[in-house]
């Protein structure tokens, strides 16, 4: 799928900050499902940090990682989806394994079937790993030993949507993960897991 090497000009007496980043995917497609294969090498060395009214760096090769991952999507009875995504990480700084399970159904409701609804359901799994600190004023992060290890846990979501012609109702409750795992459980260093998002709305198209 492509690559990327980059590196950022040296600030002060710092030294320049490296990123390589190499991709690539395999895809196939069939009449009901899609599948993807996907790996990826990122690195990165010299990483800047502001902290304390000044700039810093962690001067080592911080975060090498290897991922592979497969994305599938398929359509059963023309009404009922699936969606997995499965991947596996060597960096630290990531879970070794993360999956995803999406289910949904929809179709027409009602006789007349101008109706439409889609209902379903998100779960996810992570597995433990380590911590990085974040600064949300330079977009900086950093990686190193002693942050702390954020657990491994489940997460899921339900979703629902109704159409009729122009009119559009959704909703989405997010993150009910918070329900049975720990709320003291970090994502980063210093944030902890988000709490249970409630979003409802409505869309409507008008036409000359």
């Amino acid at each position: 799928r492509g690559n990327f090497i980059g590196y950022n000009y040296v600030l002060g007496d710092l030294k320049n900050q490296w990123k390589t980043q190499v991709d690539g995917s395999i895809k196939w497609k069939g009449k009901s499902m899609n599948a993807t294969a996907n790996t990826g090498f990122a690195g990165m060395k010299n990483v800047y940090w502001f902290e304390n009214g000044a700039w810093s760096q962690q001067n080592n090769s911080i975060y090498n990682g290897f991922t592979v991952g497969l994305d599938y999507q398929a359509k059963f009875f023309n009404w009922f989806n699936v969606g997995a995504k499965a991947m596996y990480s060597s960096a630290e700084w990531m879970p070794d394994l993360f999956g995803r399970l999406r289910l949904s159904a929809g179709g027409k409701i009602l006789k007349n079937k101008k109706l439409y609804g889609q209902f379903g359901v998100e779960g996810s799994y992570s597995t433990a790993y380590n911590l990085i600190a974040f600064s949300p004023m330079f977009e900086s992060y950093r990686y190193e030993q002693g942050l702390g290890v954020s657990r491994a846990r489940l997460n899921a979501h339900v979703f629902g949507a109704l159409e009729i012609q122009t009119f559009r109702f959704f909703f989405r409750v997010e993150n009910l993960g918070t329900l049975f795992n720990e709320k003291t459980i970090e994502v980063m260093n210093g944030y902890v897991i988000a709490p249970i998002h409630f979003r409802i709305g409505i869309t409507w198209d008008f036409f000359n």
